[in-house]
């Protein structure tokens, strides 16, 4: 099995660190068995967290939202030997990550283990308009948080490949899901 963590690593303000952990089969169904979160910590916690999840659950991947201030805690991850990806929230880049996460679902290829009324809160309150573009734009409600589902769509985003291509995480592999992000 895959274990594939994700962080979504806090922006100026009240957001929070979510660490989703999702275990992906080999036929490629993903559970989420963990989710944590923390506020207001510095990053170094964040890194001690992820090392300490790194030795209980020996992940393959980290996928990190390294918008705002996450690009100095990836320079710090990568520095502790662990595999990250990170990936830059766009508009483009969240549509395709929630599309990929209405799709999983609807497939019943994403499963959760454990449930989270956080997440479910900030799922059933999100909100979205499209721009003249044809992206969807999801956000949070005023003064809402989005951090729990952006961190499941981020997790999804291990369920794009095939799944023998995401145990080896080969740089074709890397490339599709970068393929994805940019579509």
């Amino acid at each position: 099995m895959i274990i594939i963590v994700v962080l979504i690593l806090p922006d100026i303000g009240t957001d929070e660190t979510v660490f989703t952990i999702l275990e992906v089969t080999a036929e490629g169904t993903g559970y989420v068995i963990y989710i944590e979160a923390t506020a207001k910590m510095p990053i170094t916690d964040t890194v001690g967290r992820l090392k300490d999840m790194f030795k209980h659950f020996n992940f393959r991947m980290v996928y990190a939202d390294e918008t705002g201030l996450g690009g100095g805690a990836v320079d710090m991850i990568r520095e502790a030997g662990i595999p990250i990806t990170p990936i830059t929230f766009t508009l483009q880049v969240k549509h395709n990550m929630y599309h990929n996460l209405k799709n999983k679902m609807e497939q019943n290829n994403l499963k959760f283990k454990i449930v989270n009324q956080k997440l479910l809160n900030q799922l059933g309150a999100l909100q979205y308009e499209y721009t003249s573009s044809g992206f969807a734009k999801l956000h949070a409600p005023e003064r809402g948080h989005d951090d729990y589902p952006d961190s499941l769509a981020l997790a999804c985003l291990g369920l794009l490949s095939e799944p023998l291509g995401l145990k080896t995480f080969s740089e074709e592999t890397m490339k599709k899901w970068e393929e994805f992000l940019e579509q």
